[in-house]
């Protein structure tokens, strides 16, 4: 069964993804965006594939990547060249750019807590 299907007026448009933790396979998907320009689907794993995988408009696997300090990511954001995923276990928002290379730019938040720059299990973005 295809893990994350994708509807189009409420018609399943394309579906894709098989349960696993190989490149193209999805183990606990949490969050996805679509980037408007190119249609790509991101979506984020967490408990055990700790990574974002990223999709073609049609579903075909294209790459995935992550950071040392990404151990449970959840939401995930796009916004022009910036991705910004939520981690619920290390209570940040990691901060990634979309250039020649996907990189890590900055983690935001100083653990959990309820006190300014603190986050408590983020899931949302």
């Amino acid at each position: 069964v295809p893990a994350v299907p994708r509807y189009d007026h409420m018609r399943c448009k394309v579906a894709f993804g098989e349960k696993g933790q190989a490149p193209g396979e999805l183990y606990f998907p949490r969050g996805v965006a679509i980037d408007e320009n190119t249609g790509s689907i991101y979506v984020t794993e967490g408990y055990g594939s700790n990574r974002v995988s990223v999709f073609s408009e049609s579903g075909d696997f294209l790459t995935t990547f992550t950071h040392d300090d990404t151990l449970l990511p959840h939401g995930i954001a796009l916004h022009r060249d910036n991705i910004y995923v939520t981690d619920y276990f290390v209570d940040s928002v990691l901060y990634f750019k979309m250039e020649q290379r996907i990189r890590h730019i900055a983690t935001f938040g100083s653990g959990e807590g309820y006190l300014n720059e603190q986050l408590n299990t983020p899931k949302g973005i």
